[in-house]
């Protein structure tokens, strides 16, 4: 096999496996609900859950696999970037 082939099956294996995670976490997502961000604390006080802490918390529990799946859609933005950027030499 040439290193092109092999190269172009990679490719597309990496794209596959990312078109599944995409699909397991758009199917498991409750489109369409929406969730209650009101709080009641210990002392009966109701307090809304929309500031930076609960974000945070929300990103890094609920939320933690569409965060990385976009953590490497960037990534390979970036890379790719970098690549079609750099100049070829010329021989």
């Amino acid at each position: 096999m040439s290193e092109r082939i092999v190269f172009r099956m990679l490719n597309v294996l990496v794209a596959l496996m990312l078109f599944i995670v995409i699909a397991f976490a758009a199917v498991d997502t409750p489109w369409g609900k929406p969730r209650d961000i009101t709080y009641i604390d210990g002392q009966g006080n109701v307090t809304d859950q929309s500031g930076i802490k609960h974000v945070g918390k929300a990103l890094l529990t609920t939320y933690v696999l569409p965060f990385e799946v976009l953590s490497l859609l960037l990534l390979a933005a970036l890379i790719g970037a970098i690549y079609l950027a750099k100049k070829e030499e010329s021989q």
